[in-house]
This record gives structure tokens, C-alpha cells and sequence, in this order.
């Protein structure tokens, strides 16, 4: 069984698709995911199984509309894939660059190139992001609650729906994927 991390979109977030954490758990492992846990509220699981990630999506996704009445998406990573995400996020690389202003945004497929393009035109002030594959990696110096960068103008723009996390959880995430590896 292989270690997985999964992000789901828009869970507990001003009181729209509540879910408690604790029960998620249970109801995860009821489905036969085995090492299951999570991590604070926002709806971040780590769990280990046999199945393939899309496999594993479609079934979390199932057991949140059985259990908690919600459709939510369910983003899934192997451990090696989340591994790759953080070593992509150049931003982390630079000199000088507070980490706590990074975010990092996976998205259900790769954007248009044409939607790209005009993403890159728009006024979006001080921050900054790169795109690699269907991960795009958000600096915002001034922070993410006044960045123009928000999960909302980026799933318009780019016409994809998406959650982001940021740099201390999609860390933290890795921790807690390897810690029994």
C-alpha cells in the first residue's frame, strides 16, 4: 500500500460544505483506506492503498457524498508526485523569499495555453506565480488574503477548478506522508 496525500476542494470553508475531520477519517477507514489521517480542517488526508489515484479520488469522493451529503473534489498525489510538486516550486528556491508568502495551487488539468496568456496580462499587483503542469505556484508578498491571486479568480480565469494550500501544509502534508514510508 502506498502512501497518498489528498486535498479536497472547498471543504469547511464560511460554512459551505462541512465536514468534521474526525468522522472523515472514520468514514475513510470504514472504506478500507488504511493509515488514514488529516490534517486541520481545510480538508487534507493522508491515507495509504492499492488503488490508483483516480480510483482513489472517485472513492473519497463517494464516501463525503454518502456520509456528508457533499460533492467535493478530491485532488490525489502518490508520494513521489508530491515530492516533484515541492522540488517544481522554484519561488522556494529564491534568496530572500519569506516562505510563509507561498502558496501552492493544483488545478483538475493543465490550463489552456490561450487562458495562460491572458492570465499573465491581468493586473495582479506585487504577486507573482509560475504554472508547471496542473500546479501553479503562487508568490503573494503582501499576503493571500489581499492577493488578486485567489482560488475564485484563477478557476475563472483559467476556466478550472482548483485548491490551494499553503507552503507550511503542503510541508507539513510531506511530513506526514513519510513518516511511516
Amino acid at each position: 500500500m502506498k502512501p497518498l496525500v489528498s486535498l479536497l476542494r472547498a471543504v469547511n470553508v464560511s460554512g459551505q460544505n462541512k465536514i468534521k475531520m474526525a468522522d472523515l477519517k472514520k468514514s475513510l477507514e470504514k472504506a478500507g483506506f488504511a493509515q488514514v489521517r488529516t490534517y486541520i480542517q481545510s480538508g487534507n488526508i493522508i491515507c495509504r492503498s492499492k488503488l490508483t489515484t483516480e480510483s482513489v479520488s472517485a472513492k473519497i469522493n463517494q464516501c463525503i457524498q454518502q456520509d456528508f451529503a457533499c460533492d467535493v473534489d478530491v485532488f490525489v498525489f502518490t508520494l513521489e508526485q508530491w515530492q516533484t510538486l515541492i522540488k517544481n516550486n522554484r519561488f522556494a528556491k529564491n534568496k530572500g523569499v519569506d516562505l510563509s508568502k507561498l502558496h501552492v495551487m493544483v488545478l483538475s488539468q493543465t490550463p489552456q495555453a490561450s487562458l495562460l496568456e491572458k492570465l499573465a496580462e491581468a493586473d495582479i499587483g506585487d504577486d507573482q506565480f509560475v504554472l508547471k503542469d496542473a500546479v501553479m505556484y503562487l508568490y503573494c508578498p503582501n499576503g493571500y488574503g489581499k492577493s488578486k491571486l485567489a482560488n475564485s479568480l484563477l478557476e475563472k480565469k483559467l476556466k478550472l477548478r482548483g485548491t490551494t494550500r499553503n507552503w507550511k501544509t503542503v510541508n507539513a502534508l510531506l511530513d506526514l506522508a513519510q513518516a511511516d514510508h
